[in-house]
């Protein structure tokens, strides 16, 4: 299975039979950013908030249990039954717990080979795959493991073909052996194939586009979004058209297919979520086209009817009812609580990433971007701002700036707070 920020909550509702579609859960723990989510059957899913801990349903939200992860972020879980789950982390580890959450054993630790865990799946009790970015500060050795026994995590791969760019987001497996990966970190950028895990990849030449999200249903059917179009592949990436292109667009976060109908598609950007039916040819918007987001960042379905959307600050929804297609929605305004400069989305990014915060009183606002020796790159907000969330685009195409790490500082009233963020080209 398997990195926006908007205080509006959605709440999904379809008016047929009574009966809605979407529920939105609530969530026991206060968090701004989610990561990822797994889940089994018709009520069993893990979420990963960003923080030390994973939350834990066995009824479908009605009740959660809380688990003390052995690092402070995870990146990406992949569960195999009720108490066993693999996870990743920031910090480059990778982690195994078989009894649901309480202890974990680490199944690789290596920080010279490995900074940063991106992506982690198992495709059976036994049979996985894993990857981190290299060290940095070039990321272009990267670390792809391969398990057969769910224990021994080998290295498989010894090709300098970038790092992931954006977490999980650039890469799927689609079997212990067959997968695509989009490298960053390094130009030309391509999208690559494996047919042996990972220990040997070669260029798929006839893409040469930029991606922000890919996913594929098999070995052969897949999709990438650019940030304005869908290209799809029926032959493994051998030859790629345009399938659609979509509006509003926005930073691609996430593509799930239903098991086993690869027509029926779900995606969401920053501000919005998608279906489609056609597998991919056109797109329903399913959230207001005024830009009103609920920040959601993965996507899974179980089976054709069950499916769950995780995001930012608390949104948590479930659907049980034929892939919870919407036909129509509300929305509930609420203003933030408390004054808050997000990490920016995607980190490491190039060319563009998104900056956003929220504010609990009117004022003058400033953002500003500065280098590791403290000199001003730009100011991207200089303004009156109204109380709410509110983002900001960061392009590098705009700036000649060089590989490495910069800091955006937020600064109204009294408040002020400095993030840091990472560059790779």
């Amino acid at each position: 299975m398997k990195k926006f920020y908007f205080s509006v909550i959605l709440l999904f509702v379809l008016i047929s039979n009574s009966q809605a579609q979407w529920q939105k859960l609530s969530v026991p723990f206060s968090y701004n950013q989610g990561i990822a989510v797994d889940a089994l059957g018709n009520n069993f899913a893990v979420i990963l908030p960003q923080s030390n801990r994973i939350l834990i349903t066995t009824d479908t939200g009605v009740t959660w249990a809380q688990k003390i992860l052995p690092a402070d972020r995870a990146i990406d879980i992949s569960i195999v039954n009720t108490n066993v789950f693999y996870v990743a982390f920031d910090n480059g580890s990778f982690y195994k717990t078989i009894d649901g959450g309480n202890t974990w054993t680490v199944i690789f630790s290596n920080p010279s080979l490995c900074s940063f865990g991106n992506y982690i799946e198992m495709f059976s009790d036994t049979k996985g795959i894993a990857m981190g970015d290299g060290p940095g500060p070039s990321f272009t050795q990267p670390v792809f493991l391969k398990t057969t026994n769910g224990n021994d995590w080998q290295q498989t791969c010894t090709q300098a073909v970038g790092s992931s760019g954006d977490m999980w987001r650039r890469m799927d497996f689609v079997d212990e052996n067959v997968g695509y990966f989009f490298q960053s970190g390094i130009n030309p950028q391509n999208i690559l194939k494996t047919t042996n895990g990972g220990s040997t990849w070669t260029t798929l030449n006839n893409y040469s586009g930029y991606v922000q999200v890919l996913k594929f249903y098999d070995a052969n059917y897949g999709l990438v979004y650019d940030g304005d179009n869908f290209y799809k592949t029926t032959d493994g990436g051998s030859s790629w058209q345009l399938s659609s292109t979509i509006s509003p667009a926005g930073w691609g976060v996430d593509i799930e297919f239903l098991p086993g109908d690869k027509n029926k598609i779900w995606f969401t950007n920053i501000t919005n979520i998608y279906y489609s039916g056609d597998g991919g040819a056109t797109w329903l918007l399913q959230t207001p086209p005024a830009g009103v987001g609920g920040r959601f960042k993965d996507i899974v379905f179980t089976s054709d009817n069950v499916g769950w959307i995780f995001g930012d600050n608390g949104n948590l929804f479930y659907t049980n009812n034929n892939g919870g297609l919407l036909t129509s929605i509300e929305s509930n305004n609420v203003l933030p609580n408390k004054f808050e400069l997000f990490q920016n989305y995607p980190n490491p990014f190039n060319p563009t990433t998104v900056i956003g915060w929220q504010i609990t009183v009117s004022g003058h606002v400033t953002l500003k971007v500065y280098d590791l020796l403290g000199r001003e790159v730009t100011t991207l907000v200089n303004e009156f701002q109204q109380p709410g969330s509110h983002n900001s685009t960061f392009n590098i195409n705009n700036y000649s700036l060089s590989s490495g790490t910069y800091f955006y500082r937020l600064t109204t009233g009294d408040f002020s707070s400095t993030q840091k963020m990472v560059l790779l080209k």
